[in-house]
């Protein structure tokens, strides 16, 4: 009867060790999700930042484009006037 109440103990030990140790599991499994959440908006942050750059990088371009064609619209007309 004593070597079960002993083997009852140890299973008993066993199982709390388990559900220790499971529980620690656990609690790095949720911290690992909102790491990986975190990690998600970030690069969603970051895609948005560079569609924004890359639409302004465009707008800049265009703008380039019509100063240059402005410059050679302002150089004809100043080769027309003489002294």
């Amino acid at each position: 009867m004593e070597e079960q109440s002993i083997t009852t103990e140890e299973i008993g030990s066993s199982l709390q060790q388990a559900t220790l140790v499971l529980s620690e599991m656990n609690e790095s499994l949720a911290q690992n999700a909102e790491v990986s959440s975190s990690i998600a908006e970030d690069i969603s942050m970051v895609s948005q930042a560079s569609t924004t750059i890359s639409e302004n990088c465009s707008q800049v371009n265009g703008s380039a484009t019509e100063l240059d064609k402005l410059a050679e619209e302002l150089s004809d007309m100043t080769t027309k006037f003489t002294i």
